[in-house]
């Protein structure tokens, strides 16, 4: 009984007391980043595939359908 007695007072002493904090620093906005509109270009363009624009065009309407998903589910914006 008195092991059980020791591991609870260890994995006790092994806690903190009080909230825990969490400091980030970081850059709002990276020097690689690309324009929604315009990532399907971009995308297509790095991965040399230029060449489907059937798929590139559907992509286009993916990219746009969650853009406006995001602006009316999480932010609320409503045209």
């Amino acid at each position: 009984m008195a092991s059980s007695i020791d591991i609870a007072a260890f994995r006790e002493a092994q806690r903190a007391q009080g909230p825990a904090t969490i400091l980030a620093i970081g850059t709002a906005t990276p020097s690689n980043w690309v324009y929604q509109a315009d990532y399907p270009d971009y995308y297509f363009r790095i991965t040399k595939s230029e060449h489907m624009i059937d798929l590139k065009e559907k992509f286009k309407r993916m990219c746009m359908y969650l853009f406006r998903f995001i602006l009316t589910s999480v932010f609320h914006i409503h045209n």
